[in-house]
């Protein structure tokens, strides 16, 4: 993966050279070492005021760019306003994925969540991108950036934690695999994961991602976490339905209890979780009510 990787970080300074960007950020499994023979390239530039449609144009066709598509318009939340650039490279058209932001768009993202602690999925995921990327250019700009971003803030943890912990019910995902509707019962013991893995991050005071790719990788960078967790996920996903289930159960609860052992308040989370599905056997007649 590395030797991917390796050609990538190379291209993305070649790429960035052709922007006058004040700097370029290399996110992504390329920043990770984790790229392989089909992954993008991913790369975040931030200006004073983003270049217009045309001049980007004319910088993707100096490079070779092929079926380059340009934004031109943003609107919405000034923090979330960016530009993107997409086109091809090479022969096997490599995909080059370029999102423009600017400066103050940034730093507005930056205040909102380690100032105003929003909890924007988006947003988190935006910084937690950028903690892991390498600095192509402006190496100075982008490191002051991160030592205001900093570890979450204390302050967001328990809400975070509180809205990736709404946990379907053990009871009703074990009613929809009794019921062999296994596509349904597989996509929400997947979520039960998802959540774990976005809790943990919390708990870690790490900003979570905004899908949780690379298991093992994002483990690892983990502290605080049940044994084995990455392989026990893997379980999960790859067995039985009714493996998965019986599988997932006791890691809920042990994710739960670590939360619960650091200070954090899980009781919502377990009283959703724990909540029992009762059936209903005999007709409801309002009538006779």
């Amino acid at each position: 993966m590395m030797m991917h990787s390796d050609w990538r970080i190379h291209l993305a300074s070649q790429v960035a050279g052709t922007y006058p960007a004040d700097a370029v950020l290399l996110v992504g499994s390329a920043a990770n070492g984790l790229a392989d023979a089909w992954s993008d390239l991913d790369l975040l530039m931030y200006w004073p005021t983003v270049p217009d449609v045309a001049i980007r144009h004319q910088i993707a066709e100096r490079l070779g760019g092929l079926d380059i598509t340009l934004e031109d318009t943003t609107d919405g939340d000034f923090a979330l306003q960016s530009l993107g650039d997409t086109y091809r490279l090479g022969d096997n058209a490599l995909k080059v994925d370029i999102t423009h932001k600017t400066q103050a768009s940034f730093e507005a993202l930056i205040a909102d969540v380690t100032q105003k602690y929003d909890l924007n999925e988006i947003k988190l995921g935006v910084l937690n991108g950028y903690m892991g990327g390498i600095a192509i250019t402006g190496h100075d700009l982008i490191a002051q950036w991160r030592s205001q971003i900093g570890d979450l803030p204390m302050g967001m943890v328990q809400p975070l934690l509180d809205h990736y912990l709404k946990l379907t019910a053990y009871d009703l995902v074990l009613m929809i695999v009794r019921r062999e509707d296994t596509l349904f019962a597989r996509d929400l013991i997947t979520g039960w994961c998802t959540a774990i893995i976005m809790a943990l991050h919390v708990l870690n005071r790490q900003y979570p991602p905004l899908r949780p790719k690379h298991l093992a990788t994002l483990c690892e960078m983990m502290t605080y976490q049940p044994a084995n967790l990455a392989a026990r996920i893997q379980k999960i996903c790859d067995a039985p339905i009714n493996e998965a289930l019986n599988m997932a159960k006791p890691l809920i609860e042990e994710t739960l209890n670590l939360i619960a052992r650091h200070g954090y308040d899980v009781s919502s989370a377990r009283e959703r979780f724990q909540q029992v599905r009762l059936p209903n056997h005999r007709p409801i007649d309002l009538d006779q009510a």
